[in-house]
């Protein structure tokens, strides 16, 4: 077996022990009730910071994994993705509640972290297409391609949710 095959191989079993994982941590809900926030950041005003994180090693991953010689190419899909995927839930809160006059409003009312399992799956079926289709043509091993592509964002996500946690400190 190839070392790429191995690496692959061990790529697939990481995502879907860190999915498992996800999945099976419990969500509280205390109903009629207000999230303090214990520390002076919020979620959003970590977003520049970890957005340019989650680029760069999602670029590095996909770029060095998968050989891309296109870095432009693979540093757009990345962008574009992560671009859609962070602006999503916000726009989503945004609209759904349709009693912020902005977003930088609706960015400050929310009141609970922004990365959950349910973010990470968001990701995922947002992120994976969009660079898969961008990178398509500069891509060598078509098979191994979406795998890394998830991984990739399986790592950035994770590590944007530990981020939050620990500089975010809140509880209903």
């Amino acid at each position: 077996m190839k070392k790429s095959d191995k690496i692959f191989a061990r790529t697939k079993e990481s995502i879907l022990l860190i999915v498992l994982l996800v999945l099976c941590i419990p969500k509280v809900v205390y109903a009629d009730s207000s999230w303090i926030w214990f520390t002076t950041t919020a979620p959003y005003q970590l977003l520049p910071f970890v957005a340019v994180l989650t680029i760069v090693i999602e670029y590095l991953m996909i770029k060095n994994i998968l050989h891309i010689q296109n870095k432009k190419r693979v540093l757009i899909a990345v962008c574009i993705s992560n671009l859609v995927s962070f602006m999503v839930p916000y726009f989503a809160t945004y609209y759904q509640d349709g009693v912020y006059e902005t977003i930088k409003q609706t960015f400050e009312s929310m009141d609970f972290y922004t990365i959950n399992s349910a973010y990470l799956f968001l990701t995922l079926i947002i992120e994976c297409p969009i660079v898969y289709v961008i990178v398509q043509d500069e891509i060598h091993d078509k098979k191994k391609s979406l795998g890394v592509i998830a991984a990739a964002n399986v790592v950035t996500t994770v590590m944007v949710a530990a981020i939050e946690r620990i500089a975010c400190r809140g509880s209903w």
